[in-house]
């Protein structure tokens, strides 16, 4: 099929006002879309379809609002998350009465989502007491929902702060998140002290100290009884303000240290301020918690932000201090002086990125001051909590700023409301904007804070949410801010073409949007009040498990604040209160009246949707409870049928996901793993939208390319565990380990744009506790899985990964609650079998005559289609009609709201108030009846016409567990070749509605998948290719998927089209354990069990008319017999099946014997066919539904053939083996003479009796020929005579080509010469030898002359070995050949010693004193000096000392100093070549003395002194030979000298005392004149002339001399 042949055939199509219902992107113009990290995704109503299974689950009948939404994703598993918000549904169950708290849950990457009150309500078993509950906060722990809210009552001032448990559960089909039945009451108010605004916070202990906690569930439901649930240690923060009444308030906080099992009595008091305090937000890094609140200000303090660090687990708090002014609090409108539009200064919002605090809030007087200033979203950050940087804004763009996703944001416009999360290194922050409304030039200076102005109509302001992320790269790092990204998306209304650019460019269309929120609606307190809450919602995962090492078993988490390094990057959950799907009268231009709107006391049901147990009688009553804001008392305004005032929607929770990675979940991710083999459904999601070129305008982006590959395998035990993309086979023992091969543990996928496709991966492991990744890889074009194809796993990164398998932290797999039509009768067993023990798969087919033909139900599904999304626009060309759209019968396209296509203030005279009318759709949707939209201009005009069929098959899952199924379908008839066509999978998820009055069903479209111009084979899948088919989508038990071929084209075209065939299967057979461990699988996905298929078509041979069959061979001189078999077997595939027509030989009239059909008796040989000649053959075959099919064939018989070699040569191998013997001119032995035997060949079969042998060379008797040393190959041929078409040889022969080999072996060893050695070569470098003795191999000659036969030499010991001196070693060599003949050698070589030792003198001149009594000393003179023997070889060799006068060690020695000569000799006589010589003295020891009788002596009077010297010994020795001098000086200067050395005035006199063995001498103190000398303080000293020794040993003896 040609794609977009009809869509641009003709005349350029123009577009006047078409409705369109994709999802409008960013952009005012429709063009490319980038998708980038971060993008949003769709926008999606978390409130959704409630699954009644129970009866506290209350659907959303009443119309009524939800806000304030707190989200939360599952840490560890990123697709499952939840949300809870306010919710005023339960004010029209009468035994309720008032608002109450709901949680949706979704685990496809929130996509689909199921909602209910949360338990404590007055109509629940386990009641708080409280009427109404609000302001949730959430905690998700790994395994664990942690609810908190407050609950109170309208009469009362006190009220409750409460929270409860949400254990993930493990089901097939109902709630991900489960709650328990009791609510845990935190702290109650006192009356006059009202308990409200809380805030939950988690901290987790560190990583190192973590243990596991478990806490004990009573769960609501009874099937699930109590439950326990294993959880990181840590603390859980409950913190709140409590409204005294006076004016003021107090913040309070309570810790629990087991998960909120237990709390402490004692509440913690945080704020001191008398002001009223309230908005308290919490962070943390580490274990310290970050709080910060506002203070609304008054005449001692200004409107400001408060900031406290919380400490010691919670015992103690630092005192709040400002952080920042703001403006005063909420804004009032100017009109009324009291209505609260929405607020334009809001509470702060804390978040941390693991290393800094970003607190967020509007700044009100950014760029001004409170009253002109534009509120802005503007940061500060710390490290610390507490010094703060200057505020920052996250994004003041102007009206002329065009962002690179298209967003031209006007610079008049409001920010508040922000909210953060940090996750991964980053900070995402989103928030309330108004500037992408554009208000008309007379009233852009109109305050946002004032809702009217003279001489205008009510501004209604349009409200989006934008998101942006902030990276630092550190501690106090001013971080990097992203572009904006709007996450409100709202569907197109229309496409106008502009003025002056080219045709049909597809930039020449502006798309106007159909919805838009407005927050000054007055949805609340009886249609008196607008209130869009006091905050919106992002979340991404809070924790992860810590990738460090820690001792023990337990794997603790840690915050995921910080960066991850394993993954680079985050999912955000962003969702709002938003009023888009509100219809009905609600632009009410006065602002002083009310919204007419009350629910008729006489409604009625068009489809039993009432809420389980309750009726909705006394509705109006209820709804006067002001829908859960305020008590009022208005009288409601009947509803009247017809009227415009009825609503069909309210306000509800939109969600987006903020994708930064690939999707791929597991519908069930842990199953129970007791052999029985478990199909585990994977959701692979490709989000972006598609690629269009702007040149053309097609769609180029076939999808995305992806690889999933089962990690982990083989098993440790492959006989019993095995994880496949296969079924089969399915029940151990297993034969071996999984091939690595494609299908089995890697299968390859395109997943188109917007589209999420099912596969199945199959575990068998009897280990439950065992756990599969399956990695995802983009495996296309110029990828790194392209480039490696054999280790990709291990070289390529995957983008995403899974585990599934046995128990996981959401617990044992939990039976389905069935919705299946299969339990209507409950002794059924496929309703009461164990989806422990069973897996059921099977699909059964909704009638397609119900579906498909108009005539037989036009109203098959009851229900008013409201969201006009059915399917993903986007198909071809996106300024056409949307491709997708529903017949809504427009005639006029002014049913679109004005407002919105013209932004102009409200047109108050406007005829048709419904913004869209509630039966815009056609309630024979799905019939493929003929559709011509023919959009006028309101004048009759058509401006543009497209014509499509659908033709829609549904199925239902009436198995007991979630399953992945494939469909396909095939069209014919005339001009099918003319369109174009999609092929979508699509559901239903209805809820109930208000419409004109009454309560019926409200359908909302999901498309899980589309393809574009599909082709029309019909791929039936197998259980061997079990993802065949075009689309593939997901079913829970009991759900329904549709399947529709919509086709466009011209009306002749479109009419002339049927359906061929129609197929949907299972990728799963059904598995069961029979009784006692007996397990059993279905073996084939089977017709009208695991598969569906629509017959229409005849069978399909494996063949076209002039094929040619693979050749017979004959088998004889007259050709062959023709079987067929194998590859050669013609075959037809009917419903699924193998079949096998008859063929017959036109030439012989034989019947062909088919393989599985009786055997032909005496079959007729086919004779041989020459070349270009084959024989005709005709196969026909007719199956049950009498759908014939024949085909003509070609056959050729030919002798393909080879001949065999007859022994010797067949088999081989064969040698013929010969000895060299033969020398050469040199006398070398090279070769030898070798004659072959005679070789033969036969043919077989027996074509040809006669085969010739050739060999090369050719060696024989006669002609004999010599073969040198070594192997030679000879090459022989057979040749017979064919006919072989692909043979080469003039007669078409066959050829048969062996080979032999002539080995000629060599046995003369080779001869060696022994190397020489040089002197230095022997001489020794270590003590007894020579080290690392190294020497050349000896030289062998060898006489074969092949150039690879060279002769090996090794000997011993290896060279590199300690050579001793002696005796000499023997070294032996050893030469081998190249045919392994050795040749012997031997040598004797020793070390040689031939240096002298070395003598070293002392460094410094060696000194002896004199040790005995007559002065002599005695030393050893060897022992001054150092000796060795070069390179050491003699480690001690002899050394000899002696004086120049001869003395030697020990003889006595005189005072003096005396040269000593030295030599050595070591043990091979080498004598040092120069003696070592030094210098030694011999000394007087210590001195003693001068000894003065007296101390003081008068002047030219005698003074007598000894002195003299001590020994070694410490004795006198005898110094008379020590010639001393005696002086004296004044001790001031030390230069007066009184008495010279060797002078002797006056009667002075020095002589020796031999007895005493001292000096004595007596000293007149006068000059040498005789005079006496100057009385003063006098040093004296004593100098041996022999040795320059004094007395004393150092400085002077000190002697006063008076008058």
């Amino acid at each position: 099929m040609k794609s977009g042949s009809y869509l641009f055939r003709g005349a350029r199509l123009r577009v006047a006002f078409v409705l369109l219902v994709c999802l409008a992107g960013s952009q005012s113009t429709l063009a490319q879309t980038v998708v980038f990290p971060g993008d949003p995704g769709p926008n999606v109503n978390v409130v959704g379809p409630t699954v009644v299974e129970d009866p506290w689950d209350i659907r959303d009948v009443g119309l009524k609002q939800q806000n304030e939404p707190a989200c939360g994703i599952r840490p560890g598993n990123p697709s499952c998350m939840l949300c809870a918000y306010n919710d005023n549904r339960t004010v029209d169950v009468p035994s309720i009465g008032d608002g109450w708290i709901s949680m949706s849950t979704s685990c496809d990457f929130g996509r689909n989502w199921t909602s209910r009150p949360v338990p404590g309500h007055n109509a629940h078993p386990a009641p708080v007491g409280e009427t109404f509950a609000a302001d949730p906060r959430l905690v998700v722990l790994p395994g664990m929902a942690i609810l908190g809210f407050i609950a109170g009552d309208r009469d009362s001032d006190r009220g409750v702060a409460a929270i409860q448990f949400w254990p993930e559960i493990n089901r097939e089909d109902a709630d991900h998140y489960e709650p328990g039945l009791n609510t845990i009451i935190v702290e109650t108010g006192s009356e006059g002290k009202f308990v409200d605004k809380p805030e939950l916070f988690a901290v987790l202990d560190p990583p190192e100290q973590q243990q596991p906690v478990t806490v004990t569930i009573e769960m609501e439901d009874p099937d699930l009884g109590t439950i326990t649930r294993t959880l990181p240690s840590g603390k859980l923060y409950m913190a709140w303000a409590e409204f005294t009444g006076s004016g003021g308030s107090k913040l309070w906080y309570k810790v629990s240290t087991d998960w909120g099992q237990t709390w402490k009595n004692q509440a913690v008091k945080l704020s001191e301020e008398q002001n009223l305090v309230s908005g308290i937000t919490m962070t943390g890094m580490g274990e310290d918690v970050l709080a910060v609140w506002r203070r609304v200000g008054d005449n001692n303090n200004p409107d400001d932000f408060i900031g406290a660090i919380i400490f010691q687990d919670g015992k103690k708090s630092t005192k709040g201090e400002p952080i920042g002014t703001v403006c005063s609090f909420d804004q009032v409108s100017a009109n009324t002086g009291f209505a609260v539009t929405f607020r334009t200064n809001d509470f702060p919002w804390l978040a941390n990125d693991g290393n800094n605090y970003f607190l967020f809030y509007s700044d009100r007087a950014f760029g001004g001051d409170c009253t002109a200033g534009r509120p802005r979203i503007v940061f500060q950050q710390s490290t610390d909590g507490l010094t703060w940087t200057p505020p920052v804004p996250i994004d003041n763009s102007s009206a002329m700023t065009v962002f690179e996703n298209g967003e031209q944001p006007a610079g008049d416009g409001f920010q508040f409301m922000p909210v953060a999360f940090g996750a991964n290194g980053e900070v995402r922050v989103s928030w309330y904007d108004t500037r992408r409304e554009s208000l008309p030039a007379s009233t852009e200076e109109v305050a946002f804070i004032a809702d009217t102005t003279d001489g205008l109509s009510a501004v209604f302001r349009q409200l989006d949410v934008y998101t942006a992320r902030l990276q630092s790269a550190g501690p106090g790092v001013a971080p990097t801010i992203s572009e904006p990204i709007r996450v409100s998306q709202f569907p197109i209304a229309a496409e106008i073409e502009s003025a002056g650019d080219e045709a049909g460019s597809v930039n020449n269309y502006t798309a106007i949007e159909a919805e838009a929120n407005f927050p000054n609606l007055r949805l609340y307190a009886s249609g008196t009040l607008p209130f869009i809450g006091d905050y919106i919602a992002t979340a991404a995962q809070e924790f992860r498990l810590f990738e460090g090492a820690v001792a023990g078993d337990w794997q603790p988490w840690i915050p995921n604040a910080s960066v991850d390094p394993a993954l680079p990057l985050t999912d955000y959950i962003v969702a709002w209160g938003d009023n888009r799907g509100v219809r009905g009268s609600i632009f009410n231009p006065d602002f002083n009246q009310p919204t007419p709107f009350s629910p008729n006391d006489s409604a009625t049901s068009t489809v039993e949707l009432t809420p389980p147990t309750e009726t909705l009688e006394d509705a109006k009553e209820q709804t006067l409870r002001a829908e859960g804001i305020v008590a009022g008392d208005a009288s409601p305004i009947a509803c009247t049928p017809g009227a415009p005032q009825d609503r069909t929607r309210d306000a509800n929770i939109i969600a987006s996901l903020v994708k930064d990675q690939l999707k791929v979940y597991a519908t069930t991710p842990s199953k129970s793993l007791t052999n029985l083999m478990r199909a585990f459904v994977l959701g692979i999601s490709n989000d972006n939208p598609p690629v269009i070129n702007p040149d053309e305008p097609t769609f180029v982006d076939p999808g995305r390319t992806l690889r999933l590959y089962i990690a982990g395998q083989p098993c440790p035990d492959a006989r019993i565990c095995r994880a496949s993309f296969a079924q089969l086979p399915s029940v151990p023992p297993f034969p071996g380990p999984v091939p690595f091969a494609a299908g089995q543990q890697y299968i390859d996928l395109t997943v188109p744009p917007e589209s999420t496709l099912a596969r199945t991966a199959f575990v068998v492991a009897n280990v439950d506790s065992a756990r599969v990744p399956i990695n995802v890889y983009e495996s296309g074009e110029g990828s790194c899985v392209a480039a490696n194809p054999a280790d990709f796993f291990t070289v390529c990164p995957a983008i995403a990964s899974i585990s599934v398998g046995g128990s996981g932290p959401e617990g044992a797999l939990e039976n389905p609650n069935y919705d299946s039509p299969l339990c209507a009768d409950v002794s059924d067993t496929e309703c009461t079998d164990d989806v422990l023990k069973t897996e059921l798969h099977n699909p059964q087919l909704i009638n397609p005559q119900l579906i498909n033909d108009p005539t037989q139900n036009p109203q098959l599904i009851n229900l008013t289609l409201e969201n006009p999304q059915l399917i993903n626009p986007q198909l071809i060309n996106p300024q056409l009609i949307n491709p997708q759209l529903i017949n809504f019968g427009y005639e006029n396209p002014q049913l679109i709201n004005p407002q919105l296509i013209n932004p102009q203030l409200i047109n108050n005279t406007f005829e048709n108030p419904q913004l869209i009318n509630p039966q815009l759709i056609n309630p024979q949707l799905i019939n493929p009846q003929l559709i011509n939209s023919s959009l006028g201009d309101g004048s009759g005009s058509t401006t543009t016409d497209a014509n499509w069929v659908d033709f829609t098959y549904a199925i239902q899952n009436t198995g007991n567990v979630t399953t992945g199924y494939n469909a396909d379908l095939t069209l014919a008839g005339e001009g099918l070749e003319n369109t174009d066509s999609q092929f979508i999978a699509w559901t239903i998820y209805a809820s109930p509605t208000a419409n004109d009055c009454q309560y019926v069903g409200q359908a909302d479209i999901q498309v899980l998948s589309q393809v574009n111009a599909p082709d029309n084979e019909l791929d039936i899948a197998t259980i061997f290719e079990p993802f065949a088919g075009e689309v593939s989508a997901i079913a829970a038990p009991g759900q329904i998927l549709y399947f529709t071929r919509r086709v466009f084209g011209d009306i002749e075209d479109l009419q002339n089209l049927t359906v061929e065939a129609f197929t949907a299967a299972s990728q799963s057979a059904n598995c069961k354990d029979i009784e006692g461990g007996d397990y059993f699988c279905e073996q084939s996905l089977e017709t009208d069990r695991e598969r569906i298929l629509l017959d229409t078509l005849p069978p399909v041979i494996n063949a076209e008319d002039g094929d040619f069959l693979p050749n017979v061979e004959a088998s004889g001189p007259g050709g062959g017999c023709l079987v067929f078999e194998g590859d050669s077997l013609v075959t037809a595939e009917d419903d699924g099946n193998i079949v096998y027509p008859t063929c017959v030989v036109a030439e012989t009239g034989t019947e062909v014997c088919v393989a599985g059909g009786a055997t032909v008796q005496d079959p007729v040989p086919v004779p041989l066919t020459q070349p270009g000649s084959p024989l005709a053959v005709t196969c026909s075959i007719s199956d049950d539904a009498g759908n014939e099919a024949s085909v003509t064939l070609n056959l050729n018989v030919f002798d393909t053939t080879p001949p065999t070699f007859d022994p010797p040569l067949n088999p081989p191998p064969y040698v013929i083996n010969a000895v060299a013997d033969i020398p050469d001119a040199e006398g070398l032995v090279r070769t030898a003479e070798v004659v072959y035997p005679e070789f033969t060949a036969t043919d077989s079969p027996l074509v040809d009796p006669d085969v010739a042998v050739t060999c090369s060379p050719p060696s024989t008797v006669t002609n004999p020929t010599e073969f040198p040393i070594g192997t030679t190959t000879v090459i022989c041929d057979a040749i017979d005579d064919g006919p072989n078409p692909d043979s080469t040889l003039p007669n078409f022969g066959n050829i048969t080509t062996t080979s032999f080999d002539v080995v000629v072996a060599d046995q003369t060893p080779p001869t060696g010469t022994a190397p020489t050695f040089t002197d230095a070569e022997l001489e020794a470098n270590a003590t007894g030898g020579r080290d690392n003795f190294t020497y050349p191999l000896p030289t062998f000659i060898d006489n074969d002359p092949r150039p690879d036969s060279n002769v090996s030499v090794t000997c011993l010991p290896a060279s590199g070995f300690f050579l001793p001196l002696s005796p000499p070693t023997t070294i032996t060599c050893t030469g081998t050949d190249a045919s392994g003949n050795e040749g012997l050698l031997s040598f004797d070589v020793a070390a040689i010693d031939t240096l002298g030792p070395i003598v070293t003198p002392p460094a410094d001149q060696p000194v002896i004193v004199a040790v005995d009594g007559g002065g002599f000393g005695r030393a050893n003179l060897e022992s001054y000096v150092t000796v060795a023997d070069q390179f050491d070889v003699d480690p001690d060799p002899t050394v000899s000392c002696e004086t120049a006068g001869g003395a030697v060690s020990g003889d006595p020695l005189p005072i003096g100093t005396y040269s000593v000569s030295c030599t050595a000799q070591d043990a091979s006589g080498n004598v040092t070549e120069s003696p070592a010589v030094y210098e030694l003295s011999v000394q007087y020891g210590n001195s003693f003395g001068i000894f003065f009788n007296k101390n003081t002596i008068k002047a030219g009077s005698s003074v007598p002194f000894t002195f003299g010297w001590l020994g070694s010994d410490g004795g006198r020795i005898d110094s008379s030979g020590a010639d001393p001098l005696v002086s004296a000086v004044d001790c001031a200067t030390l230069s007066t000298v009184v008495l010279a050395p060797g002078q002797f005035p006056g009667n002075s006199d020095l002589r020796w005392d031999a007895s005493q063995r001292e000096w004595k001498f007596n000293w007149q103190t006068v000059d040498m004149a005789g005079n006496s000398i100057p009385p003063d303080l006098y040093c004296v000293r004593v100098t041996s002339r022999t040795t320059g020794q004094t007395v004393p040993d150092a400085g002077y003896t000190e002697i006063r001399v008076t008058k």
